[in-house]
């Protein structure tokens, strides 16, 4: 993963893959990288950290802008986004639900 330029989830997209929550998101949005996913309805929640992508046309348009040029990432929001979102931090919000002491 360090030596990537960009990560990829390039479901092919069926009945099976629109019910999978998509939690490999996570690691990649942590790695600082840009990242790449099939768009369906369990990954429009990661859209301010990953690029969607629905046809060859947007898939291609994030290689050129992406990989094969430089981007600009903002590493520090996907690490946050990607550390608020572990399951000591999920676990936390809830223990605060069941005992707001």
């Amino acid at each position: 993963m360090n030596k990537a330029k960009g990560l990829f989830m390039p479901f092919i997209l069926n009945e099976l893959i629109e019910s999978v929550n998509p939690v490999k998101l996570y690691e990649y949005i942590y790695s600082g990288k840009p990242v790449l996913a099939t768009r369906y309805g369990e990954t429009e929640p990661f859209s301010d950290y990953v690029t969607l992508y629905s046809d060859y046309s947007e898939f291609s348009k994030f290689i050129r802008e992406n990989i094969i040029s430089d981007c600009e990432i903002d590493k520090d929001a996907m690490q946050r986004f990607a550390l608020d979102n572990t399951w000591e931090a999920r676990t936390g919000q809830i223990l605060k639900l069941i005992d707001p002491k």
